[in-house]
Formats: C-alpha cells, sequence, structure tokens
C-alpha cells in the first residue's frame, strides 16, 4: 500500500511516487468526498470512495455513478457531474425591483427602488443558497426631505415645511442689494436630501472692466477682484490712447452690486503720415497707435542692411528711415561644364544680364540668360549642362524598354539600354540587334522591329461558325450560329491574345419557340403546344363574325420568337355622329372594314375634315369631319346683299336682249 502526503480532490486522481495526483477533469465536475473519506489520506488497491455533488449543486444525471475504484495506482472515471442550482427568478416587490446578476447557487439580486422611493432601513443584497434565496423583500417608502437649510443673508420664498416629497422644490432669494451665487431653486432628490447645494448673498461688486472704452483699472485696483458697497475706483487710458474728452470723470463707485457709469472713454493716438525716402517710399497700414510702415525702395534700388518695419508708439513712430542703394549684383555664379558668353565683371547693376554657353555636345537644363533682380541677385537659377540622353522610345516599331529601364528617365553619355517587343508581338528579324547606346545627346539606331502575333483562323463550330476582324493579336472572333440554331448562354466575342485565342468554341442548340400569344377574339387554330421547332408554322382565326387584320399565319424565328407580329379581330368601326350634315354616299350602319362614308354640310354650314372616310383596322380614316355654322367674316367676302344680285340679273337681260337683237338685225341684212 502507497501511502500520500496529502490528497486534493481537484479532478481524477493520480498516484505517483511522493504524491497523491488529482487530475483537472475532477474540478469540473463540482463534487467532493463524501464525509466517510475525507480524512483518509491513501487508499489500497481495489478501494472504493464516492464522492457528492458541492453544496448548492445538484447532479447533472441523477443516475450517474458516484464511486471510483483504485486499480494499482489510477482510479476509474467518475461518472458524476454537478451542476449549480437554481432559485428562479425574484419578482418585482412593491415600488420596487431587483438588479439580479443570475439565478443560479452563488448568484446575487440587489434590490433597487423606484424613483421617489427609497430603502427603509439598510440596503441587503440576497443570494442564492442551497435551499434558496436568502433573506427576504425590502420594503421601499416614500422618499422624504426634511427642510432645507437656512442661509446667511437670505431666506426661502415661502415658509418651510416640516417634511417634503420627493421632486417638491424650494426657492431662496437674498436680502435687498445682495447677489445670489449658485441655484436659486433646489428640488428633494432619490436620497432624501435637497440638490444641489444651497446658494450664498453676496453684497459687493466683482473687478470692474469697460474694454470698449480703452482703458484699464489704475495699478493701485488691478489685482483687487471684488470690492464692498460703496468703493470707488479710478481708470485710465491704455497705452497709446488719449481722453476723447479730457474733462471726463475717470471714477466708477460700486452701489450694491453694480458699478455706476464710467465717463472716460479713449482712442488711438495718432503718429502722423510718415514722408517718402530717398529713392523708396512706406505702405501703411495706417498712422494711429498700433499701426505699420513698410519700406519699399524703389525699382533698382534695395535696402541697406536688413529690412525693419516701423510700428506707431505711445510718443510716435519708432526707428529711423532706411537707406535706399543702387541694387548691385555680384558675378554670376560658374557652371559645370558650361561658361559665360561675355567676360564676367566685378559688379552689375539693376536688369543687367549674363548669358551662358554649354560646352559642345552638352545639353542646357534651364533658362540661359540671368538679369540681376531686385534683391541683388541674378535670376532664374543658372541652368546645368548635360551630356545625357531623355529615355528613348520607338513606338512605331512595337517595342518597349525592358523593365530595369522603365522608371529611367535620363541616361548618361555612353549608356545601353534594352527593348523587347511589346504584348503579343514577334520580332520581325529573330537576329535583329534589341539595344541601343546614348552617344551625346542621341541614341543609336534600334535594329529589333516587331509586328503582330497569328493566332491563326478558327475553325467552323458545330452548326456555327466564326466572323473575323482577323487572326492577329488584338482582333476578334465574333460566334455565329447557323440558320435555325441560337447560341446557348451569353454570346462571347474571342479576341486573339499573347498566347492565341482566349475563350472557347461556344455551342449552338437549336432554336425552340414558346407558345405564341393569345389574341382578343380570337384564337389559334390547333392546340398550342409547349415549345416549337425553327420555321414551325401557327394558325390564327377570329371570333365568327369578326375580320382578322394582318397574318393569319406565324413562323418560329431565328432568335426564338413567332413573327411577324400577331394578327388582331377586327368587329368594325363605331356609327359616326356628325351633326349638321347628311349622308350622301356609302351603306347605313353597320359598318365593316373597308365600308366607306360620303358627307355633305347642310346650307349655312361648312365642312371642317374630309367629307369621304372609310373604315379602317384602327377605326375611321381620317377621322370624322364636322359642320359648323358660317361667320360674318366668311360671307363678307364671297356674298352680295340682295339688291345687288337683282340690278346684276337685269343688267345683264338688257345685255342678252341687246346682243340679241344686234344678232337678228345682222342676220337680216346677210339674208338681204
Amino acid at each position: 500500500m502507497y501511502r500520500a502526503p496529502f490528497l486534493y480532490f481537484a479532478g481524477d486522481l493520480q498516484i505517483t511516487k511522493s504524491t497523491l495526483v488529482i487530475q483537472s477533469s475532477f474540478a469540473s465536475r463540482n463534487v467532493v468526498l463524501t464525509a466517510e473519506y475525507l480524512s483518509t489520506q491513501s487508499f489500497s488497491d481495489g478501494s472504493t470512495v464516492t464522492f457528492e455533488c458541492m453544496t448548492g449543486h445538484r447532479p447533472v444525471n441523477s443516475g450517474a455513478s458516484k464511486s471510483v475504484t483504485c486499480q494499482g495506482t489510477q482510479w476509474t472515471n467518475l461518472e458524476l457531474r454537478c451542476t449549480r442550482k437554481s432559485c428562479g427568478s425574484l419578482q418585482d416587490f412593491l415600488n420596487g425591483r431587483y438588479e439580479m446578476t443570475g439565478n443560479l447557487f452563488g448568484d446575487t439580486a440587489k434590490p433597487v427602488c423606484n424613483k421617489g422611493y427609497m430603502l427603509a432601513g439598510k440596503e441587503t443584497t440576497r443570494t442564492c443558497r442551497d435551499q434558496g434565496w436568502d433573506g427576504r423583500d425590502p420594503a421601499c417608502e416614500s422618499v422624504k426631505c426634511s427642510a432645507p437649510p437656512a442661509i446667511e443673508h437670505g431666506q426661502l420664498e415661502n415658509v418651510p415645511l416640516e417634511s417634503y416629497a420627493y421632486s417638491d422644490a424650494v426657492s431662496y432669494k437674498c436680502n435687498p442689494g445682495l447677489n445670489l451665487i449658485g441655484q436659486s431653486t433646489l428640488h428633494c432628490s432619490e436620497d432624501g436630501t435637497f440638490k444641489p447645494d444651497p446658494p450664498k448673498c453676496f453684497a459687493e461688486c466683482t473687478q470692474p472692466s469697460f474694454a470698449s472704452r480703452n482703458v484699464i483699472l489704475t495699478a493701485e485696483y488691478l489685482s483687487t477682484q471684488s470690492f464692498p458697497d460703496g468703493s470707488t475706483v479710478t481708470f485710465e487710458c491704455m497705452t497709446g490712447h488719449r481722453p476723447v474728452n479730457s474733462g471726463a470723470s475717470k471714477s466708477v463707485t460700486c452701489q450694491g452690486t453694480q458699478w455706476t457709469n464710467l465717463e472716460l472713454s479713449c482712442t488711438r493716438k495718432s503718429c502722423g503720415s510718415l514722408q517718402d525716402i530717398v529713392n523708396g517710399r512706406y505702405e501703411m497700414t495706417g498712422n494711429l497707435f498700433g499701426d505699420t510702415a513698410k519700406p519699399v525702395c524703389n525699382k533698382g534700388y534695395m535696402l541697406a542692411g536688413k529690412e525693419t518695419t516701423r510700428t506707431c508708439r505711445d510718443q510716435g513712430w519708432d526707428g529711423r528711415d532706411p537707406v535706399c542703394e543702387p541694387v548691385k549684383c555680384s558675378p554670376p555664379p560658374v557652371i559645370e561644364h558650361g561658361y559665360l558668353e561675355d567676360e564676367p565683371l566685378e559688379s552689375y547693376a539693376y536688369s543687367d544680364a549674363v548669358t551662358y554657353t554649354c560646352n559642345p555636345g552638352l545639353n542646357l537644363i534651364g533658362q540661359s540668360t540671368l538679369y540681376c533682380s531686385e534683391d541683388g541677385t541674378f535670376k532664374p537659377d543658372p541652368p546645368t549642362c548635360f551630356a545625357e540622353c531623355t529615355q528613348p522610345s520607338f513606338a512605331s516599331r512595337n517595342v518597349i524598354l525592358t523593365a530595369e529601364y522603365l522608371s529611367t528617365q535620363r541616361f548618361s553619355d555612353g549608356s545601353t539600354v534594352t527593348f523587347e517587343c511589346m504584348t503579343g508581338h514577334r520580332p520581325v528579324n529573330s537576329g535583329a540587334s534589341k539595344s541601343v547606346t546614348c552617344q551625346g545627346t542621341q541614341w543609336t539606331n534600334l535594329e529589333l522591329s516587331c509586328t503582330r502575333k497569328s493566332c491563326g483562323s478558327l475553325q467552323d463550330f458545330l452548326n456555327g461558325r466564326y466572323e473575323m476582324s482577323g487572326n492577329l493579336f488584338g482582333d476578334t472572333a465574333k460566334p455565329v450560329c447557323n440558320k435555325g440554331y441560337m447560341l446557348a448562354g451569353k454570346e462571347t466575342t474571342r479576341t486573339c491574345r499573347d498566347g492565341g485565342w482566349d475563350g472557347r468554341d461556344p455551342v449552338c442548340e437549336p432554336v425552340k419557340c414558346s407558345p405564341p400569344l393569345a389574341i382578343e377574339n380570337g384564337e389559334l387554330v390547333e392546340v398550342p403546344l409547349e415549345s416549337y421547332d425553327y420555321l414551325d408554322a401557327v394558325s390564327y382565326r377570329c371570333n365568327p363574325g369578326l375580320n382578322l387584320i394582318g397574318q393569319s399565319t406565324l413562323h418560329c424565328s431565328e432568335d426564338g420568337t413567332f413573327k411577324p407580329d400577331p394578327p388582331k379581330c377586327f368587329d368594325g368601326c363605331p356609327t359616326p355622329t356628325v351633326t349638321n350634315a347628311k349622308r350622301i354616299g356609302g351603306k347605313s350602319p353597320p359598318y365593316k372594314l373597308g365600308n366607306f362614308i360620303q358627307y355633305k354640310c347642310e346650307d349655312g354650314y361648312e365642312m371642317k375634315g374630309e367629307a369621304y372616310i372609310v373604315c379602317r383596322a384602327n377605326g375611321w380614316d381620317p377621322e370624322e369631319p364636322s359642320c359648323n355654322g358660317k361667320t360674318d367674316e366668311n360671307t363678307k367676302g364671297s356674298s352680295f346683299p340682295t339688291w345687288a344680285i337683282v340690278v346684276i340679273c337685269v343688267v345683264l337681260g338688257i345685255v342678252v336682249a341687246v346682243v340679241s337683237l344686234v344678232y337678228v338685225n345682222y342676220r337680216k341684212k346677210r339674208s338681204l
């Protein structure tokens, strides 16, 4: 038998040479040894011990074995597993509720009263124990506040009560002439006290300020922040200011909590205008205290020494007039691999120019000519001379620089770079040189020239073919199905890429048409099928007595639809109603397709529209006319008064009689 120095049940038991080790898995089972085994530290082979749930726990499986047996130096597995007991949820109590961490063994429930109520006695948190929730429901009683505190130099606006209910308010006021500092109104709060803290009453003035008058307190008052009633203080003008009225009072007095009005008001002093300086002038923001004057020299002159802006101070303008001397530039700088076209001078006057030249075969980068500028330096910056080439390009040869040279924009004399064919291109001559060299500022000629790769022609595919723009890189091939077939899925144009034609041959499947559309007042001659093959035909007929307009027979077309559009069944045209008119041609109702009517307006009416209309598939063509009464304006130009007609008829009768008489006499003379 092995004796262990101690026994700790935190999991499965395991005996070693020096101690009894308990595997961690038992700890999670929430179990303890029953009382009869707790004092035993070692067990002989074959011993059996029993476990039970820890306080506040219950078995997960009531039928699970509670014992383990010592086999050699190991205990058998324990089936028993326990979980925390539930105490159930606590119901809200009168005027309160519980804030619970949970309802299992060890969880807690803190009582909280509703607004306006507070716990009677000490707050006690309840705990879920082995037998259920400990303690009992607390009592929440209405919040009551004692009378609010009295304040010095002030009182409550109303007579205080012995106690106040939750949220009741009280207001304070100060004795006449005193300032109330803080909140005047307090409320009875949840903890049975008035909040916020009561205010205070003061009879004093704070430090006065009249900033808009440009004044400050005299020195003896500056450090004092509050003044008792009756105090008098004096003001003076701020630095750089003067009184607007020299006789104005400079003092104010504290009366209760307010200062009397201040008469003194000040304005900025004037320094006067500065005269122009020799070969220069001032750029001034103004001439009053605080304004500035910046000296500016005339063109061709510059300030001798450091530029100093002058300021209008309390006693006038500070500083003195500067000196503007003629601009002089030192000789311009020497540049590498270049020189001045003329011999340099010891100094140069304003706007004098110098010009640079590069050594033969080099590039001048920048401005070749510089000028002596207003600040005594040559501008712009001097140029630089380079023996280099810019990045080469031979786009017409369908080539690009190899990757290692693409990010470089300039190359020194003697540099060599290599080209390669653009994507989708191949060399025209595989033995041509791919490199060029920078010689001075020029690149040597490039032999390499590339042409588009060929992808070859695409063969016709089952029930279709390709319409190709070509077979070289970038060309496209559009799949087209034979008549009676259509592409399965989305049409995808194939493109000749660097590695050949992309994509794959599409599938052309036989054209199928869905059943044709039903028509109003008509039907198909035969029972419709679920689908139709290419060129299959269907025929329509109209209900008895109706006319069929359009094609009666439709065919399943290449795009999977029946064509042409289905016909319509026509039941004739409605009888027209043309007032103030009569029918002078055509048949009487009803009117079928092709029937016509001709109208004539009654006397005194004129027609608007066409007199002859025909019944078409879409109704009367043209639209029905209308007969409108003639207006005075319509008759003025075309009708005569009755008397005029009578006169004309009489005249015409006389003319006819005269002509007849002359003719008769002429015939008689001829017969003689």
